[in-house]
């Protein structure tokens, strides 16, 4: 998460107790099964950084985390990648990656990225390579590496795949991925690794030219910015498949695509079309979510569905437990969404926006939809799966009457806005 609060609880011995100021910085935590805090950590410095876009969790228990930041003193170790920060006067922003110990007390390396934003998560191979997305511009001086797939600029902004070493020292291979769409033409928003090694990513772009590939299922793009699936062999020097997703609207693909064992790929998003080929449903409202599933091959869609109500709704994800069921989740204005007849909340809270979770089935039918929020503006950001079943949610609250429970670690609203964390339980019978 992000934070402009300097009085937010920290654990004795961490990387950085106090905020580092500017106007916001990342911050980790650590609950216990209790929902009580086992460490937690600010992360930033005197400038502007946002909530990790990526986090990773090594085998050994570090945590690999990337995200943006304004500021010019981030701790970056000896020998980095890129020590300084690098600041393209079109935006002025960077990225950064850091290793950090399990119990947050070490910085094991940082580096910054060299003027790319790495707005779409990462990835660890067993090796300890990460593999960071985002976008970067055309006046930044990004660091491509030679044999990669694209080592120029072909737009005002490119996505961008950077594969550091496993010390954060040098590139493993760094490319650039987009058509000549004007600002903000590509990004990269997600990052998965196949088994053997090829790299899936997702995305959005605003370009007619973007780079697909023959036998697409969707090789032509129908409308101002469509989503983008790509998958790019190990090296990072060619396409392996590269797909539109989209109608005549808009689409928007956010947070983490899903990589199945049989490497069809599962994304989530929003939609402003009412015209996707074989999409299940139809658009409702002027935006609704979507979900999708693409084969192996990137040649077809398995399915496409449209799932939300006469107002806007953005779903991320999606995760996918061990029956093939999927989980959708984000936010919507909808007062009249589906909800199943077991939904922990089936009436929308009020307020802006409420959090909703929609879970599918692997065919793509609703099993479960419920809202989850109070009378002011809720979302839901991040979702787990336990072992048993459970479902953990993340996510920031407005609401003074966001449902807590009894004896939760803090019971009141903080600030204008806090973040939460809640735990539903399946109930059987």
């Amino acid at each position: 998460m992000w934070s402009r609060s300097s009085n937010l609880p920290t654990t004795a011995g961490v990387v950085q107790q106090s905020y580092g100021g500017g106007i916001s910085d990342s911050y980790l935590g650590i609950l216990n099964e209790d929902g009580s805090l086992h460490a937690a950590t600010y992360l930033g410095g005197s400038g502007m950084e946002r909530a990790p876009y990526g986090l990773e969790v090594a085998a050994n228990g570090d945590v690999v985390v990337g995200t943006a930041t304004q500021s010019s003193d981030i701790p970056t170790s000896a020998g980095a990648f890129r020590s300084s920060i690098q600041l393209p006067p079109s935006r002025p922003t960077d990225g950064f990656v850091c290793r950090i110990s399990g119990d947050l007390r070490a910085l094991r390396w940082c580096t910054y990225t060299g003027g790319g934003w790495p707005r779409g998560g990462l990835a660890l191979d067993r090796a300890g390579a990460v593999t960071v997305v985002g976008d970067a511009t055309h006046d930044a001086n990004f660091p491509l590496t030679p044999g990669a797939l694209q080592t120029v600029a072909r737009g005002e902004s490119d996505a961008f795949i950077l594969k550091l070493n496993s010390n954060g020292t040098s590139a493993v291979y760094s490319t650039r991925l987009g058509g000549s769409g004007s600002l903000f033409g590509e990004i990269a928003m997600s990052v998965r690794l196949l088994p053997g090694g090829d790299v899936s990513v997702m995305g959005t772009s605003a370009s007619n030219d973007f780079p697909t590939t023959p036998g697409a299922a969707f090789p032509t793009s129908p409308g101002p910015r469509d989503l983008y699936i790509a998958r790019l062999n190990e090296s990072g020097s060619s396409l392996v498949y590269s797909t539109y997703l989209g109608g005549s609207g808009t689409e928007l693909g956010e947070h983490r695509h899903w990589l199945m064992s049989d490497g069809s790929v599962l994304v989530a998003g929003f939609t402003m079309s009412s015209d996707i080929p074989g999409a299940l449903g139809g658009l409702r409202g002027p935006s609704d979510g979507l979900v999708a599933r693409l084969n192996p091959s990137g040649s077809a869609f398995d399915f496409i569905a449209y799932l939300g109500g006469s107002g806007d709704e953005l779903l991320l994800g999606p995760v996918v437990d061990r029956e093939g069921n999927i989980y959708a989740f984000g936010h919507t204005s909808s007062r009249d969404i589906p909800t199943t007849a077991d939904a922990i909340q089936p009436n929308y809270g009020g307020g802006e926006r409420d959090g909703v979770l929609f879970i599918l089935s692997p065919a793509g039918a609703i099993r479960y939809a419920t809202y989850l929020g109070g009378s002011s503006g809720d979302l839901i950001r991040g979702i787990a799966i336990g072992s048993s079943g459970e479902i953990y949610l993340g996510g920031a609250t407005e609401s003074d009457d966001f449902p807590i429970t009894p004896g939760a670690l803090q019971t009141s609203i903080g600030g204008q806005q806090d973040g939460f964390l809640a735990k539903l339980v399946p109930v059987s019978g």
